[in-house]
């Protein structure tokens, strides 16, 4: 293995744009290298097999690298492998890690000069006495959540991105039940930011919605000008919280009282759930005076597994094509995309294939 990897090794000088998938023996190969690598800038390094190691040998081979900026790692992949020059990372993804020494908030106190970040957090807490990570230069962060508890969220309250414009906070879990635990906490993230585009997606059967909380976190969002609702089983807002939508300042009937600037809408059609309330609600925004609302695109979920979750009652579908159609009466632009399950997981990351494949590409696009 050690002759296999000396060609390799010897060309690193020349190094750009370079990815990497490690295993056992070639980790023992690159332990004792530590070159210079004067042109690396992006890299992407991943372990074969899916464990903590117990014992990591702290690879430097990396170390030495002045221009790199964009970083991403695979899952169970920790600060000490390998060893970079964290304070120059100004993009960088995890695909996460099981609970263990290190924690993803003790990274990214590495790393304050970020600009883009991606991470998947599992089973993670950030105690209390923590340190506060300020990220003046952080513009977009995506988080993505294995349940929606306290604890699993906790590193929320430790982060301070003043400039942040893009948020994606997901919630993978199946068994994840309520956003009560989350809505207090976003909310008060969301106040210190400056959010102009939001994706809020809940992957799991949500049996008790409450409105309110996803209302409070819309409401921390005074600026926002794109809203993407990517819940794949539920949906985030049902009644109270559509009449919250369409909603218009007492003194202002031409102005609406939530995200009053709101541009784009993105959201997925689920069959039953308050489509007409969710209508009614959009088109009394968009005849506000002073409403920007302009583009709406609705996803729907193709039925190929004949499952009752999936299932498109026909009636029900052709109702919704109808209550579509006073959208664009309303003269707003209205794109609806129907795609199958598997897309869908895939694309919102809902599967355990994200950590195995996670998205490598998405940070620099």
């Amino acid at each position: 293995m050690a002759k296999l990897m000396q060609p390799l090794v010897a060309a690193s000088h020349r190094w750009v744009n370079i990815n990497f998938k490690l295993s056992d023996a070639m980790l023992e190969c690159l332990e004792s290298y530590s070159p210079s690598l004067p042109f690396l800038e992006q890299l992407r390094i991943d372990l074969c097999t899916r464990q903590i190691y117990e014992e990591v040998p702290t690879i430097e081979i990396f170390a030495n690298a002045p221009r790199l900026r964009v970083l991403r790692i695979g899952f169970n992949v920790t600060e000490t492998f390998p060893k970079v020059p964290w304070s120059q990372i100004r993009e960088f993804s995890s695909a996460g890690w099981e609970a263990g020494s290190i924690t993803q908030h003790e990274i990214i106190v590495l790393m304050t000069g970020l600009e883009r970040c991606q991470l998947y957090i599992e089973d993670e807490q950030v105690g209390n006495d923590a340190p506060e990570v300020h990220l003046p230069n952080l513009h977009s962060l995506s988080l993505r959540f294995s349940d929606s508890s306290d604890d699993s969220i906790s590193i929320l309250s430790k982060l301070r991105p003043p400039n942040l414009t893009n948020l994606s906070f997901q919630t993978n879990h199946p068994l994840s039940r309520s956003w009560t635990a989350i809505a207090k906490p976003l909310a008060a993230f969301l106040t210190g930011c400056a959010i102009r585009k939001l994706t809020l997606s809940a992957v799991g059967r949500l049996e008790s919605v409450e409105e309110i909380d996803v209302v409070k976190v819309l409401r921390a969002t005074p600026e926002l000008e794109e809203l993407q609702l990517l819940d794949l089983f539920t949906s985030l807002l049902a009644r109270t919280g559509w009449s919250s939508f369409g909603a218009l300042e007492l003194e202002s009937k031409g102005t609406p009282s939530l995200v009053p600037k709101l541009r784009l809408f993105e959201l997925r059609y689920v069959p039953g759930l308050a489509n007409d309330v969710m209508v009614n609600a959009i088109c009394a925004r968009s005849a506000a005076a002073a409403s920007h609302l302009k583009t709406i695109t609705i996803w729907g979920t193709k039925n190929q597994e004949r499952s009752p979750l999936y299932n498109l009652d026909g009636d029900l579908l052709l109702q919704a094509y109808a209550q579509w159609d006073l959208l664009r009466d309303a003269g707003l632009n209205v794109r609806i995309v129907w795609d199958d399950i598997a897309q869908t997981t895939d694309r919102m990351g809902a599967l355990s294939d994200w950590q195995r494949d996670w998205m490598g590409g998405e940070l620099s696009q």
